[in-house]
């Protein structure tokens, strides 16, 4: 019994410790409520800074909740979608975009990208320059996510500090990686 439970805690251990090697971060899904309380509270934001819609569509996706704000440089969304498999192709097109602004060698900065189709679960998350005007033209610092059917968006467009530590602290209240 003793072997068997060393064995399980070496494949844990050993399990956890490439994810750590391989610059994975995880995340939980939030709710709109969660997302909200964030922009309220890390934010300072009221309910008259940001947009919510029930019931919409995006893309053509029928969607249950979208929270969009935008402060000077910073934009945050929340898009939760109906179905998981929207998400995932809104998310996949995002990732994809942004794997050609690397491939084209049209980013320069730092960046961490993990997607998993599979497992409906994804995020980019970048501190860098981009030129291309499909994905976030110019300075941009923050990340996109995909958790399950939610797609969440906390960006900069800017080298300011203090959107930077805008970005940081939205990111911590929701309790997901920053740059």
């Amino acid at each position: 019994m003793k072997k068997l439970t060393k064995g399980i805690v070496s494949v844990a251990l050993a399990g956890s410790m490439m994810m750590s090697i391989a610059g994975c971060a995880s995340f939980n899904l939030i709710t709109h409520k969660e997302f909200k309380s964030a922009l309220e509270d890390a934010l300072k934001m009221d309910e008259e800074d940001y947009t919510e819609y029930k019931n919409s569509t995006v893309n053509g996706s029928d969607t249950k909740h979208e929270i969009y704000a935008v402060d000077d440089k910073c934009r945050y969304a929340f898009i939760e979608f109906d179905e998981v498999e929207d998400a995932v192709d809104y998310f996949e097109d995002i990732y994809d975009e942004f794997e050609d602004t690397v491939n084209d060698e049209d980013f320069d900065g730092t960046y961490k990208k993990m997607y998993s189709e599979s497992g409906a679960t994804g995020y980019i998350l970048v501190d860098g320059d981009s030129d291309n005007d499909d994905f976030m033209d110019g300075k941009c610092y923050g990340g996109i996510f995909l958790k399950e059917n939610t797609i969440v968006i906390v960006m900069a467009n800017s080298n300011k500090s203090s959107d930077m530590e805008d970005i940081d602290a939205m990111l911590s209240a929701i309790g997901y990686p920053k740059p």
